[in-house]
């Protein structure tokens, strides 16, 4: 009986040993229009704007994991880009000036949040545009 006893508080703290990994947010995607918020040393003030037309530099997002700021999974073979201020989700016509190549992308994250850069684009997307490595 003592013997028991003895083994019973080993037993327990075992128990805690053998915990489940804990898995990684799970997407769960949502419009989000947002709070004003600081990045880069500026200011953003979030917005619906529908009609959008604006022309100016994009720049290649890096290959992250996780969620976008509207909880989708982040996926850089996705048509997918990033803007400081558009609702999310949003979908956008992207013109490459130089070549003429449009793509749609899906506008679900906030960035590039670079001075003079209006939009970031992940790598597929770049990619159709003709955009390589590099460039801007």
């Amino acid at each position: 009986m003592k013997a028991a006893l003895l083994l019973l508080p080993l037993a327990l703290a075992g128990c805690g040993l053998f915990r489940k990994p804990v898995p990684p947010p799970a997407p769960e995607p949502r419009y989000v229009v947002g709070a004003a918020y600081q990045a880069g040393g500026a200011w953003f003030y979030p917005r619906e704007e529908f009609r959008l037309d604006a022309t100016g530099l994009a720049v290649i997002l890096p290959d992250r994991t996780g969620l976008t700021a509207n909880g989708e999974a982040r996926d850089g073979s996705a048509m997918a880009g990033a803007h400081d201020t558009l609702q999310l989700p949003a979908v956008a016509r992207i013109t490459n000036l130089e070549t003429g190549l449009q793509v749609l992308v899906r506008i679900n994250e906030r960035g590039p949040a670079s001075p003079g850069r209006l939009m970031g684009l992940t790598r597929r997307s770049a990619e159709r545009l003709g955009m390589g490595p590099g460039t801007v």
